[in-house]
């Protein structure tokens, strides 16, 4: 059979061999390239790397902010004047009674010799004063500064107001320019009669609301026998309060008897007081004793 056209050359397979040889050359070269660089991200470290299981991320904490505490404003202790200055007796704990509850002691005697310190008289240190019990068996009021002024209440469980009061202890004093003595109808650290020994001399005086009022005249007068005193140097001091009139009595002899022709007090509680001049001061007080009478 004749064709019209010469047939189409057949392709060799040399052809063909050399453009598979083409593909697989391009195909390493691409695949170098590619591995090249995944080595490269793998040396350096780049985020490019993949790692296998879970990661932990660590964010940085930022370092805690200190805060600056302002410090908590404080009222500020009031510097108490001479006649402020006032240490007393709080209440002591008692005990529950068994059977009903006594009537108040209006009247009766408390004393006091010292010889044990558990006898609920307050003992305290103050910038202004010291008080307590001594070696020496006694009870001590010590003023730390001058010019001051500390009472203390027995704890004698009585029941104020005492109309008449008998208030008696043996005192040894201290500095010469310091004063020593007993307060009666007492109301508050403002309102109270006041028996003072300083030296050899004694005053009596009234405080109302603060305000000082001398009862003797002059307002030191000599007291008789203070050169009297025991072989202890203690002096014996006596005060008879009977409302608004005061007798005081010293190693025994008895002094001018006062009277306050106001009567501001007719009754109150008792203390005994202590108080410095130029100089600090310690008072030692021994064989207290209260006698109330009704």
């Amino acid at each position: 059979m004749a064709y019209p056209y010469p047939p189409a050359p057949k392709k060799s397979n040399k052809t063909l061999l050399i453009v598979l040889a083409a593909v697989l050359g391009v195909c390493l070269v691409c695949g170098g390239i590619a591995a090249g660089t995944g080595l490269l991200a793998w040396l350096s470290g780049s985020p490019q790397s993949t790692t296998t299981g879970p990661v932990s991320v660590v964010k940085p904490t930022k370092p805690p902010v200190k805060k600056t505490l302002k410090p908590t404003p404080t009222e500020e202790a009031a510097v108490p004047t001479a006649t402020d200055e006032v240490a007393i007796q709080t209440e002591p704990p008692t005990q529950e009674p068994a059977s009903a509850t006594p009537a108040p002691q209006t009247s009766g005697t408390f004393t006091d010799d010292f010889s044990s310190d558990q006898s609920n008289w307050p003992v305290e240190t103050t910038q202004y004063h010291q008080i307590g019990y001594s070696q020496l068996q006694n009870y001590f009021i010590s003023l730390l500064q001058p010019n001051r002024l500390a009472y203390v209440i027995p704890p004698h469980h009585l029941q104020p107001p005492f109309a008449n009061a008998i208030i008696s202890a043996n005192v040894k004093p201290g500095a010469k320019d310091g004063g020593y003595g007993f307060l009666c109808g007492f109301q508050d650290v403002k309102n109270f009669y006041a028996v003072k020994v300083s030296g050899s001399k004694f005053s009596v005086y009234k405080t109302v609301q603060g305000q000082v009022t001398v009862l003797t005249d002059p307002q030191w007068i000599p007291a008789d026998g203070i050169e009297n005193n025991d072989q202890y140097g203690q002096t014996n001091l006596l005060v008879n309060c009977m409302g608004s009139s005061i007798g005081v009595e010293i190693n025994g002899i008895g002094q001018k008897m006062v009277v306050d022709d106001a009567n501001s007090f007719t009754g109150g509680d008792v203390a005994i007081f202590a108080s410095s001049g130029a100089t600090v001061n310690t008072v030692n007080f021994d064989d207290f004793s209260l006698q109330v009478n009704p």
